[in-house]
């Protein structure tokens, strides 16, 4: 079931949020294929754990994000940054970021 869909700045499609039962997928209209599920996130968590402790120990250690996505990645690098390092979120799509605070916030443990 689509829960909601957002422009994609610069492009003539739309991202669209999709949930069936406990499972969200992000989609982009026209397209078959999800560009993210939250039953696979494994790869998003991957990145976070193995790039952020390389600069977690470093004074006033600051990551960046590309993409929120469903969040898993923020996640992980909160959990990654330690107490003394920041981690900033950069999102295209605001919607995206609506939908992280909203209906997929519990999916990546509300970063």
């Amino acid at each position: 079931m689509p829960l909601g869909s957002a422009p994609i700045p610069g492009s003539p499609d739309q991202l669209e949020l999709w949930q069936r039962e406990n499972e969200f997928s992000i989609r982009i209209s026209g397209y078959v294929s999800e560009l993210m599920n939250s039953r696979q996130h494994a790869s998003e968590e991957a990145l976070a754990e193995y790039a952020v402790p390389q600069v977690a120990g470093r004074a006033a250690a600051h990551v960046l994000v590309g993409g929120l996505g469903m969040g898993f990645t923020l996640a992980a690098a909160l959990r990654s940054a330690g107490p003394d390092g920041t981690v900033t979120v950069a999102e295209l799509v605001g919607a995206v970021v609506d939908w992280n605070r909203g209906p997929l916030a519990q999916a990546a443990g509300y970063p």
